[in-house]
């Protein structure tokens, strides 16, 4: 008789997209992942094929849940640069200390994945471009509702919102003072409006 799983595997998926997001790849180890996990390594492998896999889970986990918040700040917000600003203020301040790191876990995952691991960069990399393609259909949208001109594509203002995103939790790496990046988050739109 198999013996049932006593496991919730989203939860174990989340808690080690945490472990991941704020340890990196390589600075995870299995007996990180077994205290946090509360799980046997032999049960981790036997769930997830190898830590690789159960890494690969905690990357789609991380994409399911900053889109899950996007979209809730779209929603919430009169207009899609508003959501956009929306979103920024949530990730950057509001969930600041709930942050596993303030690195965007892609970004550290494209720095320190080796060639040895080019599923997992692949990985990555997709989960990266299906996330800029979706900033770019809601670039389209507001500037088909005339939020921004038409002097950029949308996908241009996809990357220079990636790059601002990225520069600004970069920037709060010396910078703890939640008021400045509020500041920055409104210029970044300012700009943005002007473009």
């Amino acid at each position: 008789m198999v013996n049932p799983v006593k496991y919730d595997r989203t939860q174990v998926v989340n808690r080690a997209c945490q472990l991941f997001w704020q340890k990196g790849f390589y600075g995870t180890s299995t007996r990180d992942l077994q205290a946090e996990l509360d799980m046997r390594p032999g049960s981790i492998y036997a769930a997830f094929g190898s830590k690789e896999g159960l890494y690969k889970e905690a990357l789609l986990a991380y994409a399911d849940t900053m889109k899950e918040k996007l979209q809730a700040c779209i929603e919430s917000e009169a207009s899609i640069l508003a959501g956009l600003e929306a979103f920024l203020r949530q990730i950057l301040v509001a969930d600041r200390d709930k942050m596993g790191s303030e690195v965007c876990m892609f970004a550290r995952a494209q720095t320190e994945l080796l060639s040895e691991q080019s599923e997992l960069k692949a990985t990555c990399g997709a989960i990266s471009s299906e996330s800029e393609a979706y900033a770019a259909d809601l670039f389209e949208q507001a500037q088909k509702a005339g939020e921004i001109s038409g002097n950029l594509t949308p996908i241009e203002y996809a990357r220079y919102f990636d790059i601002q995103l990225n520069g600004l939790r970069a920037y709060m790496l010396r910078c703890q003072d939640n008021q400045i990046v509020d500041g920055l988050i409104k210029q970044v739109f300012r700009i943005m409006r002007n473009l």
